[in-house]
Parts: C-alpha cells; structure tokens; sequence
C-alpha cells in the first residue's frame, strides 16, 4: 500500500487548528473511534445502532478509519513529534506486531516484513 500520509497537509491543518486543546482533539478522536465503531455495528447489520450512524458500506467504514487516522496524527504533529520520530515509532510498533504474530503464524508471509 502506498504511504498515503499526507504529513505536509496535517501538519499546515494542524498549525490553522492551534488553539484547539490537546483535551479537545483526545475527545475528537474517542468521538471517530465510536463513529467507526458505530459504523462497523451497522455494517454487520446489528439492530441495536444510532439511525444517524452512517455504515451500510465499506467505503463508510473507511471514511471512519480515516477521520480516527486523521485526528491520532494530528495530535503526534499537536505534541511536537517530527515526521521522522513519528515514522521511527510506527516501524517499531509493527516490528513488535511483527514479532507478536511469528508467535502464533507459520505464515511465510513474515519474511516479507523482515
């Protein structure tokens, strides 16, 4: 999958919305985890789901995962992290996930990421 961040944009976005507490974007970000996770419900065809929750669709779910993507990379730009720190942490955590699933995969798919 191509690198789909755009960091330049979050990061002018980010400098517009400065006055929005780092409290305020925590908040927006639980509100697009319950918005995706809304959306999931309703994609699943559960019954019990807000009328509002849009979700009858692949396409809305990712339009979620996009809004909790967008707000978590935000407050990395907000707390002051470089692109490059950001990157450096993202490749430690999928190395950790890496090393997670070789634990419980015989998958060659493993080495791929090695």
């Amino acid at each position: 999958m191509k690198n789909f961040v755009n960091w330049e944009k979050i990061h002018i976005l980010s400098k517009i919305d400065a006055g929005v507490s780092l409290d305020d974007k925590a908040h927006k970000l639980g509100e697009e985890y319950v918005e995706f996770l809304q959306a999931l419900l309703k994609y699943k065809g559960a019954n019990n789901v807000s009328k509002s929750a849009d979700g009858t669709t692949k396409e809305n779910l990712l339009e979620e995962l996009c809004d909790v993507m967008n707000i978590a990379i935000d407050i990395i730009d907000y707390l002051g992290f470089t692109d490059e720190e950001a990157a450096k942490m993202f490749d430690k955590k999928l190395n950790k996930w890496a090393s997670k699933a070789e634990k419980y995969s015989d998958s060659h798919l493993l080495e791929l990421v090695q």
